[in-house]
């Protein structure tokens, strides 16, 4: 019913991690194969620079990255745009989310 056609999508391809009021430039493909709350998948399709994978999502700690089943660095930008840098061709890019601590937590109980 009601949109804003500037509006950033949920996940995307950017050329670079765009400052704050630069309007990014597109160089790949995004297709969400799974999410949820604590756990995300889409498949990724690179130009021939590579590029960076952007989804918005609030830049935790908790969040482990994952591109091709290796683990990957976060790169984040203004406000919530959160990423990681991807090479040219096709990829699967995952995130986990696990609560800092939690982990050490559970063996303390």
């Amino acid at each position: 019913m009601y949109g804003n056609p500037e509006a950033w999508p949920e996940a995307a391809v950017v050329c670079a991690m765009p400052q704050p009021g630069q309007v990014p430039r597109p160089c790949g493909q995004v297709r969400p194969i799974a999410t949820g709350d604590d756990a995300r998948r889409w498949r990724v399709e690179v130009g021939a620079a590579g590029g960076v994978f952007l989804w918005l999502e609030t830049p935790d700690p908790g969040w482990e990255i994952r591109v091709d089943g290796a683990p990957a660095r976060a790169v984040t930008g203004a406000g919530i745009l959160h990423g990681v840098e991807v090479a040219a061709g096709d990829h699967l890019v995952s995130a986990r989310y696990r609560p800092p601590g939690l982990i050490a937590g559970a063996a303390v109980s």
